[in-house]
């Protein structure tokens, strides 16, 4: 199906003076089309404009045309168009440009069909919404309220930052208009006095609706957008040997001596105390970690090495890499060391727990669990960021905290069947992380943690009725 690219030859009026309002096609939208039927596509949405008759066609020029169709103010209140170029403005088929005399363009494009056309056209006392996000693009600026049905384009940060005045002292009342209509300007206070507005922070609605929407110009998805310009990243990363291999797995043993799934969901619980006393032993980590993150089978596709492992992940990319923070392992030197799925052994990454660094992550580790005795073992979940974002565009980050998920649950059912002590964390320090492996935090660091031992006698807390 071709791009909509009809000859250049709609009426381009002259600005007049102040502020004008064009509309014109969205990016992405396609013409298909025969001497019966016209329609507008852009996935995964449709539009038909009936016959291809001579009025269409001015039309679909005209729109397609880069300055667009000039049309009145009063649009933006539900009047001054015709029916056609409504509905598709209605429909959100279309973009919106405001552009001064002096060369600012803001242009609005959409995402879904946008709010009803009713924008009162009296300048009024309106502030940025406290979910605007504003970032720079190839030609100018984006700002995106991430609850609207569209993305506000400028064409320079002067043209930005007067429209996103909060005194709104030079913005135009036309722009005043536009903006409000899309939610990047508000009633002041007025978010402030709801729970649903105030629950979200800026940064977390905005990586939420980056991660789950389709409808912008960026690819989104499994795209492989990095394929024929970077290498990519291999399965497993360069570094030392393993020099603390585990024994010989007997997963038929443990088969045998396993719990059915159904008492291991009931029975799973956060236990954060270890006993010291009697402290994990190096066949039973080594057993844990055969369990939930070994390295069962690899290929290579298209040039792109694959995995997989006990735990889902999406694209059998698996990503992630696991550093044991060893302080009490029978069998183990206390330290800094990394799990190598492949060869089932650590890799020694720092000696000991005199590094200050490292000893902060112990300490971290142990203040996150909410009681006062360090814990046996913290597993730190670090992916190598490359190994998922080279194929995936907007949802890769959200995809790794789904895998971090996984793999943690998949770390409780298995702990809880070898009546160990599991706990995952809530937060960690990947500065911290960083500067104990030495490792680019923009190429690898921690996104999740985990507490494993053998549990304390005297931890008898419950999270659920008995």
């Amino acid at each position: 199906m071709p791009e909509l690219t009809l000859p250049s030859t709609a009426r381009t009026p002259t600005p007049s003076s102040g502020t004008t309002l064009r509309l014109a096609l969205a990016p992405g939208v396609y013409l298909a089309r025969s001497p019966e039927l016209a329609v507008l596509v852009r996935w995964p949405r449709s539009r038909s404009l009936g016959a291809w008759d001579e009025p269409t066609a001015t039309l679909v020029e005209q729109l397609s045309d880069p300055r667009g169709v000039e049309v009145d103010a009063a649009v933006l209140t539900g009047h001054g168009t015709d029916d056609v170029l409504a509905g598709l403005l209605d429909d959100g088929w279309l973009t919106v440009t405001v552009e001064r005399t002096s060369g600012h363009v803001m242009t609005v494009v959409p995402r879904r069909p946008p709010a009803a056309r009713d924008v009162p056209a009296h300048r009024r006392r309106l502030t940025p919404s406290r979910h605007v996000v504003a970032v720079p693009t190839a030609d100018g600026w984006s700002v995106e309220a991430p609850h609207s049905w569209g993305d506000v384009t400028f064409s320079d940060v002067t043209g930005m930052s007067r429209c996103l005045d909060p005194d709104g002292r030079e913005v135009d009342v036309l722009e005043q208009q536009v903006l409000a209509w899309c939610g990047v300007l508000v009633e002041p206070d007025a978010e402030a006095a709801e729970l649903r507005h105030r629950q979200w922070s800026a940064h977390e609605l905005w990586f939420h609706e980056r991660s789950r929407r389709y409808g912008r110009e960026r690819g989104f998805g499994g795209t492989f957008w990095a394929r024929g310009t970077f290498a990519p990243p291999p399965l497993r990363p360069p570094g030392a040997g393993v020099t603390v291999p585990f024994v010989t797995a007997d997963p038929q043993r443990w088969r045998e001596r396993s719990s059915s799934l159904h008492t291991v969901l009931e029975d799973r619980r956060s236990t954060r105390r270890h006993d010291d006393d009697a402290p994990l032993t190096s066949e039973r980590l080594g057993e844990f970690l055969y369990r939930t993150a070994r390295l069962r089978a690899a290929q290579e596709v298209d040039g792109v090495e694959y995995a997989s492992k006990p735990y889902p992940s999406g694209g059998s990319v698996y990503e992630i890499e696991l550093y044991l923070l060893v302080r009490h392992v029978e069998g183990i030197d206390p330290g800094l060391w990394v799990y190598d799925p492949t060869a089932h052994g650590l890799a020694p990454v720092r000696d000991g727990l005199a590094d200050p660094d490292v000893a902060a992550l112990l300490r971290e580790a142990t203040h996150s669990s909410t009681v006062d005795t360090p814990p046996q073992v913290t597993v730190l979940m670090a992916p190598r960021f490359g190994r998922i974002l080279w194929k995936y565009e907007q949802m890769g980050y959200a995809v790794m905290l789904k895998h971090v998920g996984v793999l943690m649950q998949t770390m409780y059912l298995v702990a809880t069947d070898m009546g160990l002590a599991a706990c995952a964390i809530g937060s960690g320090d990947s500065d911290l992380f960083s500067r104990a492996t030495g490792l680019d935090p923009l190429e690898c660091t921690t996104v999740g943690e985990f507490l494993l031992g053998t549990p304390h006698p005297s931890d008898t807390f419950q999270e659920r009725p008995a």
